[in-house]
């Protein structure tokens, strides 16, 4: 969240799920861009249920373009950082 929002206001969230929200603002105009952890169950190679997470990222206001953009940057560098930590399983259905 740092690297993409710098000096811009960034907060936690805990309700529903785990994560943090940041505003971008310029003149009269915001956005709020929200991203979360929602934990999930996913398979593993051997069949095995894995209990894990998948992160949304949602935006909201007056910015549409950049805040679009925005989203989309931080939800690849979420799905990045995840993947060095531990690798993407599917889901379990």
């Amino acid at each position: 969240m740092n690297v993409e929002f710098g000096s811009d206001p960034i907060v936690r969230v805990e309700h529903p799920n785990k994560g943090y929200q940041a505003t971008i603002k310029f003149l009269f105009d915001s956005h709020q861009i929200v991203a979360t952890m929602v934990p999930s169950k996913g398979r593993s190679g051997d069949g095995s249920v894995q209990d894990g997470y998948y992160f949304n990222v949602s935006h909201s206001g007056t910015m549409p373009l950049s805040g679009m953009s925005r989203s989309k940057r931080l939800r690849e560098r979420l799905s990045q950082a995840a993947t060095a930590l531990s690798p993407s399983v599917p889901a379990a259905r």
